[in-house]
């Protein structure tokens, strides 16, 4: 009795976990990914395991250290291993183009490239990550990575770039006490003034704003300026007796439903920065 056999060229998105299976070449594995992406091109769960399978082939650089870890190796090595590097930055490429929203893809990138030691490459990922208006926690990654690289004052605008997107009371206590951190007290306080501007004194705005002044009463008293905070205190309760005076400002970025194959453009509000926010 004859058997029938499915056709290797069509492949379902089950079959892309054949790469998982012990001894697999490493271009029959690619091959089957591609097939599969063939057949499923926006299937998140494939571009993933495909991001998954190729990281690993891309050796790491040691960052603490100033010589690049293959310089003693073979010709052939370096030459396989330059091969690695296209192909995955290549895929990831491909995927962050084809499925921009999808957070978990552009966090693998930037891994990628910090491990490599491209700290530009990595910064140039994440530029075009924020384009895309993403999620609070795609900001703090950034912000991290500038830090982590003594990027204190690139590390600053982000937060401003981030307030500009998710105007919200504690994302404006972050960026002033990051510039408290750093002892740049002062503009610590005109963090503070703009989220007060920002949020008016309204009842809904005075109701978001206490936390700032919460917060920036506490500041003043670590830094031993108790008359600056009596005042703080003093203020907030006058203020939350006032009544509306002004409707509210939104406090959201604008709508996501926008096509997939343009990031939103956004006009910096001139009220939360000096200059217009770079991208």
């Amino acid at each position: 009795m004859r058997l029938s056999l499915p056709s290797p060229l069509v492949l379902r998105a089950d079959e892309a976990d054949l790469p998982s299976l012990p001894h697999s070449p490493v271009n029959s594995s690619r091959s089957v990914f591609e097939r599969a992406l063939d057949v499923e091109p926006s299937s998140i769960r494939l571009w993933l395991a495909y991001c998954e399978m190729v990281r690993p082939m891309v050796p790491a650089l040691s960052l603490s250290s100033p010589r690049r870890a293959d310089t003693l190796r073979p010709p052939r090595s370096q030459e396989l291993k330059a091969r690695n590097i296209a192909h995955a930055r290549n895929l990831f490429d491909r995927a962050v183009t084809l499925l921009p929203r999808i957070d978990q893809i552009w966090y693998k990138y930037v891994f990628l490239e910090e491990l490599l030691g491209n700290v530009a490459g990595s910064r140039q990922v994440f530029e075009r990550w924020m384009a895309w208006e993403p999620d609070e926690k795609a900001w703090s990654a950034y912000i991290k990575m500038e830090v982590r690289y003594g990027e204190f004052d690139r590390a600053s605008k982000i937060y401003e770039r981030m307030i500009n997107c998710h105007p919200e009371p504690k994302h404006f206590v972050k960026w002033a006490k990051f510039e408290e951190e750093r002892s740049n007290v002062d503009r610590a306080r005109e963090i503070y003034q703009l989220g007060f501007e920002f949020f008016g004194q309204d009842e809904e705005g005075i109701d978001k704003s206490q936390s700032l002044y919460s917060a920036m009463a506490k500041m003043e008293v670590r830094l031993k300026e108790y008359e600056r905070a009596r005042l703080i205190y003093k203020v907030r309760p006058a203020l939350s007796s006032r009544s509306p005076t002004r409707s509210s400002p939104s406090t959201a970025c604008r709508a996501r439903a926008r096509p997939s194959s343009t990031p939103p453009t956004r006009t910096s509000r001139s009220s939360l920065a000096r200059g217009p926010a770079s991208r």
